[in-house]
């Protein structure tokens, strides 16, 4: 079942995914509209939080779209290193893995804002444990177990995000 609802300024998507090669088709057909998308709204970094219990798909969502995008080296975990980072074409991607942190004002120790540029993708699992210290999400992908598969919401949190998500509606429902 695929739905777009629309909340004003908030849009909303649902995707039903029955097994892991559905969500690195996804993860694939998601990372060629977020690459048309990055030379229309350039003047911020995309921030995406991945969010949903332990075994959902957020890591292997994000290295299926680092593996579409063209990355071609090992896609590490970053559960224990908290953060990794990729260069892809002009794009730096950050993937962080917040779960390990104690304190969301570790997030401040990790220096993580002077990557941050026009440039970046960030990708952060387990974003409610930065709290108010992270930069506010163009998209939040929460993930939750089905009796079969997984569901995948998608919620836009800016203008760009919603263009995607509209684009996602219009390829992948």
């Amino acid at each position: 079942m695929h739905t777009l609802i629309d909340m004003s300024d908030i849009k909303r998507a649902q995707i039903n995914l029955t097994n892991v090669s559905q969500l690195t088709l996804f993860a694939n057909r998601f990372a060629k509209l977020l690459e048309w998308q990055m030379p229309l709204f350039s003047e911020h970094p995309w921030i995406i939080f991945l969010d949903g219990d332990l075994g959902t798909g957020k890591t292997t969502f994000v290295r299926a779209v680092l593996h579409a995008m063209g990355e071609q080296g090992k896609i590490k975990s970053p559960t224990y290193t908290i953060i990794e980072t990729y260069t892809i074409k002009s794009w730096q991607i950050l993937h962080a893995d917040l779960y390990r942190l104690a304190d969301p004002e570790e997030w401040h120790f990790l220096g993580i804002d002077e990557y941050l540029n026009e440039k970046t993708i960030f990708f952060i699992e387990w974003p409610q444990k930065g709290a108010k210290m992270l930069p506010k999400p163009d998209l939040l992908l929460h993930y939750t177990f089905l009796p079969q598969g997984r569901a995948l919401e998608l919620t836009a949190f800016s203008q760009r995000s919603t263009l995607l998500l509209e684009s996602v509606h219009e390829v992948y429902m």
